[in-house]
């Protein structure tokens, strides 16, 4: 626990892996609107549909595995009952940035856009494109939430009471994180982290000296 250790490595490992599988369906998606009978609008529902239902279930295990890595288990299988599915279904990045009605709004984007061109001249593989890219940051940004939810309550479980704030000390640190480089913050009270899409900074334990 020194600083040097970033759980959001093995986040994007795991992130990478259920981003594949999300093109590859996709792509399947796009293979079936090449046959797809234009009068036929019901058709693509039931594909669009099929596709988000597979993908919550590849967003739930990508969760799953993503907190277990950051409470320090290597895959959901070894983490004791309970402290995955605490961060998959019940912490507030999960049911609070990402809840069940943005799932269906999305899925309802896809599915207009797909129908709408129809009549515009705009090729539909471009609506499916346009749809997987929300998609791959959804994932990455929720995927980070719930690291950093589970890291704070492994460094709580081990003890620790507060965190210090570290950035990459580079140029590329923004205006938002620079000011609290170094300083601490009780694990109850610290700013909202991750601060902002794609941040790269870090909250360490504090250890006291005994």
């Amino acid at each position: 626990m020194d600083g040097k250790r970033n759980p959001f490595v093995a986040n994007d490992a795991t992130v990478l892996v259920y981003a594949r599988k999300c093109v590859r369906r996709y792509a399947a998606l796009k293979r079936r609107l090449v046959t797809w009978d234009r009068d036929d609008d019901y058709a693509v529902m039931l594909w669009v549909w099929e596709l988000y239902n597979e993908l919550w279930g590849y967003y739930t295990d990508m969760l799953s595995e993503c907190a277990a890595e950051s409470y320090g288990y290597v895959s959901s299988a070894e983490a004791p009952a309970g402290i995955v599915d605490d961060y998959v279904s019940k912490s507030q990045p999960v049911e609070g940035w990402v809840p069940r009605n943005e799932w269906e709004r999305k899925r309802s984007y896809l599915f207009e856009g797909v129908v709408a061109a129809k009549g515009t001249g705009r090729s539909m593989t471009d609506a499916v494109d346009s749809a997987r890219k929300r998609w791959g940051r959804q994932m990455s940004q929720s995927a980070d939430d719930v690291t950093a939810a589970a890291m704070l309550r492994a460094y709580a479980d081990a003890g620790a009471t507060r965190v210090k704030w570290v950035t990459q000390h580079d140029d590329r640190v923004c205006s938002t994180c620079g000011p609290r480089d170094g300083k601490t913050y009780s694990i109850g009270n610290a700013p909202q982290y991750p601060a902002h899409w794609g941040c790269r900074c870090l909250l360490v334990p504090v250890v006291t000296a005994r």
